[in-house]
């Protein structure tokens, strides 16, 4: 069940990614804290019907690899981009810490969500 779980919130990051990428095209700014909101719900309602709380660590972990890379794929650029002007707290912080070499958390992130899936 806790697979089902984590498919299903690949999709939905998939979706998101698709939508969000669909807004910044028109020029409009995503509402990262109602999206996030979302996400969160979504996952603590997985985590509390799989009763598994590793779920929630491979959630965060998906999130950003999953939503990040794909959006990137959705808007026509390269797989590793990272925008200056992002209004995410998030992004800001990733930037911040990692400037604009994305392919280093990503990496760190995608090995995270391997060996965490060994213990789904």
């Amino acid at each position: 069940m806790t697979y089902i779980g984590e498919i299903f919130l690949l999709i939905t990051n998939l979706l998101m990614a698709y939508y969000h990428a669909k807004l910044i095209d028109k020029g409009t700014t995503p509402k990262h804290g109602w999206w996030g909101l979302l996400y969160i719900g979504l996952t603590a309602l997985f985590c509390y019907l799989t009763k598994s709380w590793e779920l929630a660590i491979a959630s965060l972990l998906l999130r950003k690899v999953a939503f990040d890379l794909s959006l990137n794929l959705f808007r026509g650029k390269p797989l590793f981009y990272v925008s200056t002007s992002t209004t995410s707290l998030i992004d800001k912080f990733h930037n911040k810490l990692f400037g604009k070499k994305s392919e280093v958390y990503m990496a760190i992130y995608f090995v995270g969500l391997v060996v965490i899936n060994f213990y789904l």
